[in-house]
């Protein structure tokens, strides 16, 4: 009798303490993994190639996600350049990381006060990690009093919260506001650099080099239409609480008595517009990242090198609505909803809801939206225990069968393994019905 139970036995704690399960690929449409799927479906990180009117190629990636390259089929063409007046410019889809349009986007150039957009990337990275807070309270050093340029002038040891310095950059374009809180958050200049630097080619910004966080003209100090846009989109996807400050028309310091107006006029003249970062000096010409968004479809124009302010407001108008009246997204996934129930063998639950590590859409042109389809690729079964947003599978999205976009699928929750009389007592659950047979 002990032989006989004893291989049934092996088997039943087996299964119990191993997880096992091939992995299920699933092929659904969009309405089918996010049937509620809504207008914040623009969290994604996506390489992408592009179509460029110059003969370079546009480079960089942004990790995390894969694409191999934007749908090249039937893809909408503008009879004219978008962008005239710019040496270099460069309109992105922020869903997908797709490039709609380039000119010159790999040109390393001065970008003027635009370069501000990474020191305030920096600083809002660390608000993230609790490192700073809002309401921190920053000394203005020497160096940030006498920085030229744009400013609010910061006196010698005066102390304003890191919120109003933070307004000051991106809405004034301050740079002595910029190098204090440079300072304040790096601990040192020198250190804050390195940190934007880092930066840069984490999100693969292949043609930056920074060398202060204001942007002054500085011949060793370049980026790129591409580059600008990968930060812009980076700020929107990851940091949308940049559009906060960066939407903000006016506002007010000391009690009122400084009034800021902010530069990006295009707030005020063209639906949706909600940032970025304006920049100028003599050898950079007139810069601008400009984001805007209606529905679901969120667009990034870059415009750099024009040679007026009214250029670089209409270039980037010319760009983003050419891009909405050609192209719409299709949202693919809610980070806030399950794609599905995985079950969870060993574990103290009998399964775990799964969900995209972020949301995300795929940015098409008119009329092809029905070309998307998505795939999920989960195992049959997990086995704990699993941590809280432990990978575990995939979803891509795909465009007339081609993939586009890809996100890890993740636990929605910690697992624990099921261990001592609760492991005993379902063994016994699962053998008795077999023992009585």
């Amino acid at each position: 009798m002990r032989r006989t139970l004893a291989a049934p036995f092996a088997c039943l704690i087996a299964a119990a303490l191993v997880g096992c399960g091939p992995v299920a690929a699933v092929g659904t449409s969009p309405a089918a993994v996010a049937a509620a799927a809504t207008a914040a479906a623009d969290n994604i990180v996506v390489p992408s190639t592009a179509q460029s009117a110059s003969t370079q190629p546009v480079a960089g990636t942004l990790p995390g996600i894969f694409a191999e390259t934007a749908p090249s089929s039937a893809e909408p063409t503008p009879s004219t350049d978008l962008a005239p007046g710019a040496a270099a410019a460069v309109l992105m889809d922020a869903s997908s990381g797709q490039v709609l349009w380039a000119k010159n986007a790999n040109a390393r150039r001065p970008a003027a006060s635009v370069t501000k957009l990474m020191t305030m990337a920096i600083v809002l990275d660390a608000v993230s990690s609790g490192r700073v807070r809002w309401t921190d309270l920053v000394s203005a050093s020497e160096q940030a009093v006498r920085t030229g340029g744009a400013q609010i002038w910061l006196e010698l040891g005066e102390t304003m919260s890191l919120k109003d310095l933070f307004y000051a950059v991106a809405v004034q374009s301050a740079n002595d506001a910029a190098v204090a809180l440079s300072e304040y958050v790096g601990g040192t200049l020198p250190h804050f650099l390195a940190l934007m630097n880092d930066k840069a080619r984490a999100l693969g910004m292949r043609d930056t080099v920074y060398t202060d966080p204001n942007g002054l003209d500085d011949t060793t100090q370049y980026s790129s239409a591409y580059d600008i846009a990968l930060l812009s989109r980076y700020l929107v996807t990851a940091r949308p609480e940049v559009l906060k400050y960066t939407s903000t028309w006016e506002y007010r310091l000391r009690g009122n008595k400084l009034w800021l107006v902010n530069r990006n006029k295009l707030l005020n003249r063209l639906a949706g517009v909600d940032g970025l970062k304006t920049g100028f000096t003599t050898q950079a010409g007139y810069c601008l990242s400009a984001t805007a968004r209606r529905g679901n479809t969120r667009l990034i124009a870059v415009v750099l090198g024009d040679p007026s302010g009214p250029a670089r407001f209409n270039d980037a108008s010319a760009m983003l609505q050419w891009g909405f009246s050609n192209y719409t997204t299709v949202p693919v996934a809610d980070a806030s909803r399950a794609v599905a129930q995985v079950p969870v063998d060993g574990g103290r639950v009998a399964s775990v809801p799964v969900l995209p590590e972020q949301s995300f859409g795929v940015t098409v042109p008119r009329g092809r939206e029905k070309s998307v389809t998505t795939k999920v690729d989960l195992p049959s079964m997990l086995t704990a225990p699993l941590a809280a947003r432990q990978k575990v599978g995939e979803i891509t999205a795909s465009v007339d069968g081609r993939p586009i976009a890809q996100v890890p699928l993740l636990a929605g929750h910690a697992v624990r393994r099921v261990g001592g009389i609760r492991l005993w007592m379902r063994l016994w659950s699962r053998m008795w019905p077999w023992m009585r047979g």
